[in-house]
């Protein structure tokens, strides 16, 4: 269930081989809690980044993402394309996203594949 989120933008000025250049990072990070525990860990932060072409990945499954860590809280990025950042934005923004789905594997040492993602307007379903 979603309980909270927070925008993030940074931008930057470079030089290469002479000519200036303008980068701009985006990021959304969603937080909230998962309906059943992973290892005794409810909390959840995810990382929601737009990327031109995301791929995904060359690991032992397809992935959309990562968790890089599993205490206090599982803490991971996925990558979306722009259209997709921008509806999850929307709905965000909205007050409408009420629930992320995540496929993952189980966490070893922290860390974890995220196979697949989905993110509703609708609430949670009960068990």
């Amino acid at each position: 269930m979603v309980e909270d989120w927070g925008g993030h933008i940074f931008i930057h000025g470079d030089r290469r081989a002479g000519d200036g250049c303008r980068t701009t990072l985006m990021s959304m990070d969603i937080r909230g809690e998962l309906k059943t525990p992973v290892k005794g860990v409810t909390a959840f932060r995810l990382r929601v980044t737009p990327e031109i072409s995301p791929s995904s990945g060359n690991a032992e499954i397809p992935a959309v993402g990562v968790w890089t860590s599993a205490k206090p809280a599982l803490d991971g990025s996925v990558y979306l394309s722009d259209r997709e950042f921008d509806l999850v934005r929307t709905m965000a923004a909205a007050g409408k996203l009420a629930s992320i789905y995540v496929s993952f594997q189980e966490p070893y040492y922290g860390s974890s594949l995220i196979a697949s993602v989905s993110f509703s307007s609708d609430p949670p379903e009960a068990e």
